[in-house]
């Protein structure tokens, strides 16, 4: 995988000052343009909305010119308790999880409000999640934890929530399975805390959502002994990308295309191998519920749409809810607070909890 010019220094500094200069007549241009209601890429969106797609997509085509990657270390901030956890055993550790290369390692976390204690976490209801970033962005937990914790856990029933920041691809070491391996160890220490695994939800925002998929994947089908949780979600699961929306999409090609490569393992993959990088196409037979969720204008919809109904087909309608939120861009769960789109999103988790409610999972409040 070859490195962008702008990667390397001193043209990446370049990059970034040359941002700084660009960025006032940018804004100025595309005040001006959004103002138009009819010049916006998506008329049906807000000035505001407008504007932060725009700002963003160019900050994402910056991140993957320069491939500008921050490490993986958290700060809980005020709301939150940090935890380094430990490797799971090793015999949950088989199959396409197995790897010479790739190894379990500790990883960070974040608990939301706090970790659960020995004597009570039988009785916690814990939301597993993991962030988005296309696999090679690391999303601080400070930040992006916050903006999670607030309105998800309790609009389902959870008491805790734990940010789960899996490794970032950036060598032979942490293509996948590392990414996996990190969510195998992550749901491993919930259960070791001593919380049942009907009292899990497993979810995840973009690249996050695809991992949540994943681990489903290998709990069902990898024989690692470990129990199934009790619901999966995934907002706006990183798919492939279709090429209706893509001009109102905040990711551009390039960021999605430096995470495939990263991220994907070198070479010709097995069939079962493919079906964790790609399940499009390859559903996985499984009665835990499952619920997607999609923007109406993010590339992804279409693809995400569609792999909700082959899910649907091979385990039945009950089991799988999509939802699409109209004219939505990509991860509202995770930037609503950003474009806009609030409501939007109320709106996507308010469907989630009708959803759960009708499959006798959790939603007590």
């Amino acid at each position: 995988m070859s490195q962008p010019l702008l990667s390397k220094q001193p043209f990446k500094a370049l990059a970034q000052a040359g941002l700084f200069f660009a960025l006032p007549p940018y804004l100025i241009y595309a005040i001006l343009r959004n103002s138009i209601t009819s010049l916006r890429i998506e008329p049906e969106w807000s000035f505001r909305t407008s504007l932060m797609v725009g700002i963003m997509h160019l900050q994402y085509s910056l991140t993957a010119a320069t491939r500008d990657q921050l490490p993986e270390q958290l700060k809980a901030g005020k709301s939150g308790e940090y935890v380094r956890i430990p490797p799971p055993d090793e015999e949950v550790v088989v199959g396409v999880a197995s790897s010479s290369v790739v190894k379990t390692k500790s990883q960070p976390g974040v608990w939301y409000p706090n970790a659960p204690h020995p004597e009570t976490a039988q009785d916690e209801k814990v939301l597993l999640h993991f962030p988005g970033g296309a696999f090679v962005i690391a999303v601080p937990a400070d930040f992006l934890g916050p903006i999670v914790s607030k309105d998800l856990p309790k609009a389902i029933g959870a008491t805790r929530m734990l940010y789960a920041q899996y490794r970032l691809a950036r060598d032979e070491e942490s293509r996948f399975p590392g990414a996996l391996l990190d969510a195998v160890t992550f749901y491993s220490h919930v259960l070791s805390l001593g919380v049942k695994p009907t009292n899990i939800i497993v979810s995840g925002d973009s690249a996050g959502g695809t991992l949540a998929l994943t681990l489903l994947r290998y709990l069902q089908t990898s024989g690692c002994g470990l129990p199934l949780p009790t619901a999966v979600l995934a907002w706006s699961p990183w798919r492939s990308r279709g090429r209706r929306n893509s001009p109102k999409e905040i990711l551009n090609a390039e960021v999605l295309q430096w995470g495939a490569d990263a991220y994907r393992p070198r070479g010709k993959l097995s069939d079962e191998v493919e079906a964790y990088v790609n399940p499009l196409h390859r559903p996985l037979e499984t009665q835990v519920p499952l619920f997607l969720q999609a923007g109406g204008c993010e590339a992804f919809m279409d693809t995400v749409a569609r792999f909700a109904e082959e899910q649907a087909k091979v385990n039945g309608r009950e089991s799988t809810r999509f939802h699409e939120s109209p004219f939505g861009t990509h991860d509202m769960l995770a930037s609503h607070h950003l474009v806009g789109m609030t409501s939007e999103n109320e709106a996507a988790i308010a469907k989630l909890r009708e959803y759960l409610a009708e499959v006798g999972v959790w939603v007590e409040q």
